[in-house]
């Protein structure tokens, strides 16, 4: 945390004419938001959002939301650029709108730019940049053949700026962020490994083993692709496969692969997002931490579906799931006995309103 002359705190950072908050030794309250760009691209059924219309790419107002909460800390789960392709003709609500193409071979090939990085995170993110201190969390839209050159100058925690998907490097080893009374810790899961690549999956594996010797105060563990969370596809763009789940399992071939061959005990609460929603979800036992989803702070969201009653062998206990933009309040309880879990609209306004203690959610 940032010292002054004779080793104490400082009181503030000024940057040219703005004034940024400064780091919180033990920060009470933690907004975790996620899966933020306006989504512009042939992907996923072709869908492009109206980048224009703030009712429809909420993301600025989620934003200033955020920065009104006067959080202490910010967790962003990934996912911050999605123009992945130029507007198409005839589509107002993202006429003339920056892009890049991940597709070399396009006819409309255009490299990662800032126009891009602007228009999707600097401009909306505005707020939140002047709300509190930010981990940042790499997604799988920040791989090297997407918007990766990018997040490692803007968004890296470490000193490296060549951009990698390699776990096997030093930039993307996992990294802890130590408070008087928790901590965070943070892997990079922004390359998904299939079932095939077991070196990968040992690698990601050893460092959730790392991570979890680590830990000696109550942690939480952020990725970006979930261990345990579910949701329906993206490509059921019109919600006519209602009912079917999808459940991530990059993770859960991780998790399987640890020592323990569970998520390490250690490990309080598991933040991601990549599902595009919010939910959070507890299990029968108390052993497995629960999973929060956050990936609901601009993207557009996925359509409804039932709720699974197991997840990777173990029965589901509790489970809430929010199909509206925004982000989760994350507070300490008082006695440091857990944690509280406000769901948010995109307004600040309270939707689900869940609390954690010793891996168990109870929700209102």
């Amino acid at each position: 945390l940032p010292l002054d002359e004779e080793g104490g705190d400082i009181g503030s950072i000024v940057l040219g004419n703005e004034t940024l908050p400064v780091p919180n030794r033990d920060p009470q309250t933690i907004v975790v938001m996620g899966d933020t760009g306006c989504r512009m691209g042939p992907s996923h059924g072709g869908l492009y959002q109206s980048c224009y219309n703030p009712s429809l790419w909420p993301f600025a107002r989620v934003s200033e939301s955020v920065m009104h909460s006067g959080p202490d800390l910010i967790v962003h789960t990934g996912d911050y650029i999605y123009r992945e392709g130029p507007c198409l003709e005839g589509i107002a609500g993202c006429e003339d709108s920056p892009y890049y193409d991940s597709n070399r071979t396009s006819p409309s090939y255009r490299a990662e730019n800032f126009d891009v990085w602007h228009a999707d995170w600097f401009e909306p993110a505005r707020f939140v940049n002047k709300a509190a201190p930010l981990v940042f969390i790499r997604g799988n839209h920040e791989e090297c053949r997407r918007a990766g050159i990018g997040y490692f100058r803007y968004l890296h925690q470490g000193p490296q700026t060549n951009c990698t998907d390699s776990p096997f490097t030093i930039a993307t080893q996992p990294w802890v962020v130590d408070f008087e009374s928790f901590q965070i810790g943070v892997t990079d899961t922004s390359t998904a490994p299939k079932e095939d690549q077991t070196s990968e999956i040992k690698a990601l594996a050893a460092q959730l083993d790392v991570l979890g010797d680590y830990f000696s105060k109550p942690a939480l563990l952020g990725t970006h692709y979930p261990t345990y969370g579910w949701g329906a596809s993206d490509d059921d763009i019109t919600g006519t496969n209602n009912g079917t789940i999808e459940i991530e399992i990059s993770m859960q071939l991780v998790a399987n692969a640890t020592k323990s061959g569970e998520v390490p005990s250690s490990i309080d609460l598991l933040l991601a997002a990549h599902i595009h929603l919010a939910e959070v979800t507890s299990f029968v036992g108390g052993e497995r931490p629960p999973q929060l989803v956050v990936a609901n702070s601009g993207t557009q969201l996925i359509a409804m579906s039932d709720p699974p009653s197991e997840i990777a062998g173990l029965e589901v206990e509790k489970t809430i799931a929010v199909y509206q933009y925004g982000y989760v309040l994350v507070t300490k309880e008082s006695g440091g006995k857990g944690w509280s879990m406000d769901f948010k609209d995109q307004m600040g306004r309270t939707l689900e309103s869940c609390s954690l203690e010793k891996k168990n959610v109870s929700c209102a």
